[in-house]
């Protein structure tokens, strides 16, 4: 698996933030905000009609070591969604030409929830412009799905569905990715500003949906 090469790579540098933690123990501090932001990539499976709201919510909890380590937990927030389409046809008379074909749509939607733990490294020294920082480590989603289907018949009134099920779908199990930041933190007044762009791999879609998610966040920190 894809994800575990990656995680391979990252474990060095959290077993090194890991050991580097009880010397700064004494130095910690905590911080506690809201994060949101936009997903850039897909949530939807390929050869499906992408649906999903693009916006990302949660809270944010950042400790850290001395001037350039941190660790930081999230809690995320996410929709998903999708449609697909396809035709289902029959003969009005055994034997005849005609042919009379229905369209069955299927929605499916996905609340999910991701909880990335990272290590932090900020370069430099402390500037009324802010610090660069690189972040990586961990991320673990679990989703709860539901699914509803109906039949558009052909020559029936535009927009007329016959919706004929709906039901809550298992979710995949808890999903893992590796996850890979970087960003601005700049403090103004009592609040850290930091926009970050976040890249996740996932080791293993059974949805089908991409492995690859990026986004776009800000993270206000008090």
């Amino acid at each position: 698996m894809e994800a575990g090469g990656n995680m391979r790579c990252i474990s060095p540098i959290l077993v090194a933030l890991a050991c580097a933690l009880p010397a700064f123990a004494q130095t910690a501090r905590f911080s506690i905000g809201a994060i949101g932001g936009v997903r850039l990539s897909s949530g939807a499976p390929d050869e499906t009609h992408d649906e999903s709201p693009r916006y990302t919510v949660g809270g944010d909890f950042e400790v850290a070591f001395g001037d350039h380590f941190a660790a930081e937990a999230d809690a995320l927030y996410k929709r998903f969604g999708y449609s697909t389409v396809s035709e289902v046809g029959f003969e009005s008379d055994p034997g005849g030409p005609e042919t009379i074909v229905d369209y069955v749509l299927t929605r499916v939607r996905a609340n999910s929830v991701e909880f990335p733990i990272l290590g932090k490294y900020y370069f430099g020294r402390r500037s009324p412009w802010g610090r660069f920082f690189v972040a990586t480590g961990y991320s673990f989603q679990r989703s709860w799905m539901t699914s509803t289907s109906g039949i558009e018949p052909v020559g029936a009134n535009s927009g007329a569905v016959e919706v004929f099920g709906g039901i809550n779908v298992p979710g995949p199990p808890v999903q893992v990715g590796a996850v890979f930041g970087c960003g601005l933190a700049r403090k103004v007044g009592r609040v850290t500003m930091a926009p970050t762009f976040r890249y996740t791999r996932w080791g293993w879609r059974p949805d089908g949906a991409d492995r690859n998610q990026a986004e776009v966040l800000l993270c206000l920190r008090y």
